[in-house]
This record gives structure tokens, sequence and C-alpha cells, in this order.
């Protein structure tokens, strides 16, 4: 529906896991164990439908999946595992690596895609970066997204990012222990202001050999998030200025 809609603008996103906790897992997907083992099959499905070229005699081949859009949405894998590069590199796919969930194996990843990959297709980063008018101003907003995580591992999630004022209220009322704690992980996330922001983010394009970031900003506030964007959009000229 929606590339009908936005012919050419729409891309699909295609992940092994619908993310958050087990019983979020579960109620999203059912018996979510089962179907990531039945995953490979799934992806090669949904690919012949966008084509429309199911072989004679497939149980489906005399169905379409309707509206059928003028131009198909490139499709994408997102993860975070060589197990999920190399479903990405058997159907010809597009894979985006999940930084901001996992740092420390991004290259060995990204290679493992790359010496699978028989086409054009390429590898993407998703990044977590949060940019703001001064390094000092950064690191504020952040904390509220410190202490988010925080409660999120404790499995006691608040409802949403706390605000500034908020923030401050919940880091109060613990020990200064637990307060150096959760402010000292940066969950992976580029946090800073924007020559610093674009330093880091230079760093990791030649480090990971990647031409292309999907950024994901978590802040307290839509101002906020909207507000780093504009930033990183004023250092990479190519972008549109939101």
């Amino acid at each position: 529906m929606l590339a009908n809609l936005f012919p050419g603008r729409v891309d699909l996103g295609l992940g092994r896991s619908p993310g958050g906790s087990a019983e979020a897992s579960e109620a999203l997907s059912g018996n979510f164990i089962e179907r990531v083992h039945t995953m490979d099959e799934r992806v090669e499905e949904l690919m012949h439908f966008l084509r429309r070229d199911f072989p004679e005699g497939h149980k489906y081949s005399k169905l379409q999946a309707v509206p059928i859009p003028f131009e198909a949405p490139t499709a994408y894998i997102l993860g975070t595992s060589k197990k999920s590069a190399a479903l990405a590199a058997k159907h010809d796919l597009h894979y985006v690596y999940g930084h901001f969930m996992n740092q420390k194996d991004s290259a060995a990843v990204l290679t493992h895609y790359r010496e699978r990959q028989t086409g054009n297709q390429k590898a993407i980063v998703g990044v977590s970066v949060l940019c703001a008018e001064t390094q000092e101003r950064a690191e504020k907003l952040y904390r509220s997204v410190q202490i988010w995580h925080a409660y999120n591992e404790q499995q006691q999630p608040l409802q949403s990012i706390p605000t500034l004022s908020e923030a401050d209220y919940l880091l109060r009322k613990l020990e200064e222990k637990k307060r150096i704690e959760i402010t000292s992980k940066k969950h992976g996330a580029i946090v800073g202001d924007k020559k610093h922001v674009k330093r880091k983010l230079d760093q990791l394009a030649s480090e990971l050999n990647v031409e292309e970031f999907i950024v994901l900003t978590h802040a307290p506030e839509l101002r906020d998030r909207l507000h780093s964007y504009r930033l990183l959009a004023e250092v990479y000229p190519q972008l549109v200025s939101l």
C-alpha cells in the first residue's frame, strides 16, 4: 500500500526478531522460536510474492498480493549476527547491521556478509546518535536515555524516556555509586556536538567500510530529536535539511 502511495520512496525492512522482551516477542509473533527457524523459507516466499515469480506448480503460483506496487520496495534485512548476514546474502538482499544493539561484532558480521554476497547489494549500519548545540547539552539530554535504558534492564520499563526534570528526580533518588554506573554507560551511542558526532561517524564509516548510516535518535522530547537531525544535516550537506 505505501509503495503504491509513494513510489520509489518506501523500503521493506525484515528482521528475525520483533525486538523487545521475550514476552513482547511472543505477543507480536506467536511461537517466536519456531518462526525464527523458518525465517529462510519465509523470506524466500515473501520475495516471490514481491517479484510475482513463484515457479509453476507452486501452491501460491496463482496468487497475487495486492495492491501490486508499480515499483517494488527495496528489501533489507536488519540483524546483528552472522546468521542474519548470511540470510541477507543468500537472498541477494541489502543488509543493515544494528550497531546500536551490538557494537563489538560489527566488523566481523559485515565481513561475513560481504564474503557471501554475489551482486551489488550494499551494507548499511544502524547507529544511535544524539547531537546537540554543545557537548554538555548533548550529554545532559542523553542522561534521560541512560535512565530509560537502566530501568528497562531492571525489568521496570518506563512508559517513555523521562524529561530532563524527571531524569534529575530519578537520579537524585539513587545512591552515588548507582548514579555513576548509569551515567557512564553509553550503550554504543555517539553523543555530542555536531563536530564531535561527524568525526565519530566518519571514523566508524572508515572502520566498517560503509557509505551509509541509518540514524536512530533517542531523546527526552520530540523537539530534541528533530534538532539532532537538523544538526546532522548541517554537517552532511548531502542530506536534505529538515
